[in-house]
């Protein structure tokens, strides 16, 4: 069983210098900075960058891993969301061995 989501990003519309590609973002989903981003033979093509853009129809940038695998424009691609991600998202700790913290007041220092 895969511990993988696949979600689609957008279209391809730009390639900046060989080196990031401009996707506008057709899914309500906006990603963080760092997903992982492959192609429809899920080969890999880099990562996000922040998203930027207008509100209703955001960018995302993908700093790719190789030139060779730059995608054409008009190529749509897709993010990757692994379980420890969706976890993360949702607010839950990534251990459990942490205490919480006192949030009350502080004691004041015995002399």
């Amino acid at each position: 069983m895969s511990n993988k989501k696949y979600f689609p990003l957008g279209k391809v519309l730009h390639i900046v210098e060989n080196k990031e590609a401009i996707v506008r973002l057709n899914s309500k989903k906006i990603p963080k900075k760092g997903i992982l981003v492959v192609n429809e033979e899920m080969k890999i093509i880099g990562k996000t960058t922040d998203p930027f853009g207008p509100v209703k129809a955001p960018y995302v940038g993908i700093i790719l891993d190789t030139p060779s695998r730059a995608p054409t424009p008009g190529e749509v691609v897709l993010g990757v969301e692994t379980a420890h991600q969706r976890s993360k998202s949702r607010g839950f700790r990534s251990s459990s061995k942490k205490k919480p913290r006192d949030r009350g007041r502080r004691k004041p220092n015995k002399k």
